[in-house]
């Protein structure tokens, strides 16, 4: 067992902090409270002017106010001026000097010895703080006049795309002023204007070096090489610094001598066309290899052809009255209007009796021609084959291609016609890799 405080076995009796047996702490309190204290809790200064005055004490003790560590200056205003002192001990002396105190701005103040907020003022630009341009630069004025209620922006950079001067945008009429480096007479610059400007200047003083009638076509100005600047080009101009528009290139699959490139043959078409008439060439897979512009009278085309064309299979069609014509490859003539097959297919890569030989007998019908409404397509033969009819529009994309198979030799298809724009279209039937073709109108 446990005896208490009282000597008594489970008394359950214990000690206060007084050391009194089942006390209450009483007995050993101080004045403020505290058990064991020593009244210095609630003992304290109640002069208003000390640093440590505290009302709350309930013991007067004036004898520990401190009227030292937050003694000071307290008016801002001064130099002196502490932000901890609390008490102002009349230390305040000199009072601040209000200023700009950025050494690199044009009011600097040596004196100052307050930042007065936004009050330093820089020169612009390349200028001093005069307003006279540094050394090594032009004053130049940019005087315009934009319409009313538009805005418009001048931008000024080397050839090399390094700005010069970009400026706000730009309303009504005004001018705007700046330096700019002198040597910069010496190159070449390009001047973008963005927006409707009715007129624009820049003078130099009283002297006007620039209006808008003085900008070449490609708004270059200054000491500029103008030429063609695209390498590709056959007049490229390595030296140009000034792009003048002049950009000439070769002729498909010919170099800048008008040359056939390596791997492509010259042909020349010879025509005499009865009014205007177009000639089209097209491969199998219905892309266009060739397309004339309007011919008319008498004439010829040069024009350079990828070699391999003559192994594949070529459809050539002809729209208007051509009595005559005739393709040569330099002095040799490999073909005119009395070579071409039925259904217009030439090349090494035709084989013709494939439908044009075996089915002599037989025929590519579709009808009516012009149509407006159902299209009818059909196809004989001597013998079941597999077919795709393909419709090509005249830039020779494939617009419809479909498979079908002949049921004793027969096709016969009923194609509503409603579907497609108006215009002209090429109709391909393709067997076994050979092609006839036929030319329709859709109203």
């Amino acid at each position: 067992t446990c005896a208490g405080c009282d000597g008594i076995p489970n008394s359950g009796l214990v000690f206060d902090e007084c050391d009194v047996c089942d006390g209450d702490n009483s007995t050993c309190l101080d004045e403020c409270g505290v058990v064991n204290g020593n009244n210095s809790s609630c003992t304290g200064c109640v002069i208003t002017s000390a640093c440590n005055y505290n009302e709350d004490v309930t013991i007067i003790d004036n004898d520990l106010c401190d009227f030292v560590s937050c003694a000071g200056c307290t008016d801002s205003d001064y130099q002196e001026y502490d932000f901890t002192a609390t008490v102002d001990d009349g230390s305040c002396a000199n009072m601040h000097i209000l200023g700009c105190m950025d050494t690199e701005a044009c009011n600097y103040d040596s004196e100052a010895t307050l930042e007065n907020d936004n009050s330093c003022l820089y020169s612009e630009s390349n200028a001093d703080c005069d307003g006279n341009c540094l050394e090594g630069y032009t004053s130049l004025t940019l005087a315009f006049s934009i319409p009313d209620s538009t805005f418009a922006t001048f931008n000024v950079s080397t050839a090399d795309g390094s700005i010069v001067y970009a400026s706000d945008e730009l309303e009504g009429e005004g001018s705007i002023d700046g330096c700019f480096l002198t040597e910069l007479e010496d190159e070449c610059l390009f001047v973008d204007i963005q927006g409707d400007v009715w007129s624009w200047s820049f003078r130099a003083g009283d002297i006007e070096i620039l209006t808008q009638d003085d900008l070449s076509v490609n708004n270059y100005i200054g000491n500029c090489l103008e030429g063609c600047m695209d390498s590709l080009a056959c007049n490229y101009v390595e030296l140009a610094d000034a792009n003048d528009g002049s950009c000439v290139y070769p002729e498909t699959n010919e170099d800048c001598n008008g040359a056939c490139l390596a791997g492509s043959t010259l042909l020349n078409l010879v025509y005499n066309s009865d009014g205007v008439s177009t000639f089209t060439v097209t491969s199998t897979d219905g892309s266009i290899v060739y397309a004339s512009d309007a011919l008319e009278g008498e004439g010829s085309i040069d024009g350079c052809f990828l070699t391999a064309l003559e192994d594949e299979c070529l459809t050539l069609e002809i729209e208007g009255n051509v009595p005559t014509w005739s393709l040569s490859a330099g002095d040799i003539e490999i073909l005119t209007q009395d070579d071409l097959a039925s259904g217009g297919s030439i090349g090494n890569g035709c084989d013709n009796s494939s439908i044009n030989e075996d089915d002599a007998l037989n025929t590519l019908l579709v009808y009516p021609n012009p149509v407006s409404g159902v299209l009818n397509i059909e196809f004989t033969s001597v013998s079941n084959k597999d077919v795709t009819i393909q419709f090509i529009n005249t830039l020779g994309q494939i617009v419809t291609s479909n498979n079908y198979v002949l049921t004793n030799g027969l096709l016969d298809i009923k194609l509503n016609t409603n579907e497609y724009s108006k215009g002209l279209y090429h109709v391909n039937l393709i067997s076994n890799n050979k092609m006839v073709n036929r030319t329709i109108v859709v109203e």
